[in-house]
C-alpha cells in the first residue's frame, strides 16, 4: 500500500528539519510499514535532494539509531 499525499507530507517535514538547519539528512529516518510506501518516500526524498535521508519499512530500521525519526502510516485497504 502506498499514498502519495503522506508520502508528501513526510517529505515536507523532512524537508523543513534540514531547511531550518537543526538536523542533517544522515541524522533522520522515516519509517512506514509497507515497501511500496518506502519506495515512494525514498523517490520523493531524491527529487528534493534528500537522499541522505534513510527511508525504510519497520524490520528495515531494527537496531539503528537516528536523532528525529518521521512516522509514516498508511491503510492497508483503499479506503
Amino acid at each position: 500500500m502506498s499514498n502519495r499525499v503522506e508520502a508528501r507530507l513526510a517529505t515536507v517535514v523532512v524537508k523543513r528539519l534540514v531547511d531550518a538547519g537543526s538536523v542533517g539528512t544522515g541524522d533522520i529516518g522515516v519509517i512506514t510499514p509497507y515497501d511500496a510506501q518506502t519506495n515512494l518516500i525514498k523517490s520523493m526524498l531524491r527529487a528534493e535532494s534528500l537522499g541522505g535521508v534513510e527511508a525504510a519499512n519497520i524490520d528495515g530500521v531494527q537496531g539503528r539509531e537516528h536523532e528525529v525519526i518521521v512516522l509514516s502510516l498508511v491503510r492497508s485497504n483503499s479506503e
